[in-house]
């Protein structure tokens, strides 16, 4: 087994993507740290594969319609996500598929990850209202 990272992503910055910011598919031993995303479709997108140890430390996701979507294979381990910043702006509108996609903050269902523990240690802010006209 690996003892080093694998590969880092470090200090940065991705603006106004239409799309992904970070990504990743089959990873062991991976580092995001202190990378931006302002106004993309969404911050992170990890949906390919099986991934261990892969870590989300003080990135800063602002802006985006959606935050992180971590869905890989379920046997995914030893994931960490800690002291990032979420702010979110309305749900994207997919105008090939021609719905509303999903809104979230962190999208992990399948790794068994502490919701509170999440809160906790991250910060989440929507700069959405939907009452509000756009």
């Amino acid at each position: 087994m690996r003892t080093t990272n694998a590969a880092t992503i470090r200090d940065c910055r991705v603006q106004g993507l239409a799309g992904i910011a970070y990504g990743s598919a089959i990873s062991e031993n991976l580092l995001f740290e202190n990378n931006t995303a302002i106004r993309c479709k969404c911050g992170v997108n990890i949906d390919t594969g099986e991934i261990r140890n892969v870590r989300f430390i003080g990135n800063r996701f602002l802006g985006c319609n959606q935050g992180m979507n971590l869905t890989p294979y379920p046997q995914s381990r030893d994931i960490v996500i800690k002291g990032n910043a979420i702010t979110l702006t309305a749900p994207f509108f997919n105008p090939v598929t021609r719905k509303t996609e999903d809104f979230y903050y962190i999208n992990a269902p399948r790794l068994g990850l502490n919701e509170a523990k999440l809160r906790e240690e991250n910060h989440f802010a929507s700069e959405y209202d939907p009452a509000s006209p756009r």
